[in-house]
């Protein structure tokens, strides 16, 4: 079964766990609440550097408003990186 780690800001953490708590089944998943208040804030750089590992998960969903280049995510941790929903 596929995992799938959700990155995210503080603000925006219970809110993602209560969304992905209604989703069918068919994946697992884990969240990462890095260390600043309004996810749409951070920059891919960002994340690279406070993202220590992928938990053992096959896919990063980083926020929408999340400027910058995946690949600096993709390079660090070895797995795919997409870009999820704005409002997300």
């Amino acid at each position: 079964m596929p995992r799938c780690l959700f990155v995210t800001g503080r603000l925006a953490a219970q809110s993602l766990k209560r969304t992905l708590t209604k989703m069918p089944d068919g994946f697992e998943y884990e969240i990462a609440i890095l260390p600043i208040s309004v996810a749409g804030l951070m920059d891919t750089r960002f994340v690279a550097e406070h993202l220590a590992s992928s938990g053992g998960c096959d896919q990063v969903m980083i926020p929408g408003l999340c400027r910058g280049e995946t690949r600096l995510i993709a390079d660090k941790l070895g797995v795919e990186v997409i870009r999820g929903p704005e409002n997300l």
